[in-house]
């Protein structure tokens, strides 16, 4: 799912700061600090990061009952960890101008109104599940259900880390799509 790759290889003074200044999860994640000393301490960081692609959805296959549902799904997704990403705003701010909703006032009124739709869902895990599997049957066909089920997956691994709730959530959606 992550395919786009950015190499960063940084040999520099004074970066040391920034990098400590980073959570230890990433530093543990994505570096390894070495210092040198060459006269004068140096760090080298030698890393890959991934950033994920943006969602790929061909909206033309979903008739509006079925994008509204998807973007509850996203919604439901985004906040079942309790942990929301500026990745995933975005994204589900570029899938809402992709479902026609091209003025900023239009797409944060939508996007109130999904949190308005799935906060109840959010209380409970029991909850959460019931509303994932009644937003999964509005989904008909193979590629639709294929689709969904990337986009899904996707907003929540976007942060790297995935939840029971999520992990749950996920594989009840996979079951009910049989994939």
């Amino acid at each position: 799912m992550l395919n786009s790759v950015f190499q960063l290889g940084i040999s520099t003074v004074g970066f040391a700061p920034a990098f400590l200044a980073m959570p230890a999860r990433v530093r543990r994640k994505y570096g390894v600090v070495n210092f040198l000393k060459i006269g004068k301490q140096v760090v080298s960081i030698h890393c890959i990061i991934r950033y994920p692609p943006g969602m790929d959805i061909e909206l033309a296959g979903f008739s509006a009952a079925q994008q509204s549902a998807l973007f509850d799904l996203l919604i439901l997704a985004m906040y079942a960890d309790g942990h929301l990403t500026t990745f995933e705003d975005e994204q589900l701010q570029k899938l809402l101008a992709a479902m026609g909703h091209t003025e900023e006032p239009d797409r944060q009124h939508e996007f109130d109104a999904a949190v308005t739709r799935m906060r109840p869902a959010v209380q409970s895990i029991h909850k959460a599940k019931e509303q994932v599997l009644l937003l999964a049957e509005t989904f008909t066909t193979r590629a639709q259900q294929k689709q969904v089920y990337a986009a899904v997956e996707q907003i929540m691994t976007s942060d790297s880390h995935v939840s029971t709730w999520e992990n749950t959530l996920l594989m009840e959606l996979r079951m009910k799509f049989r994939l």
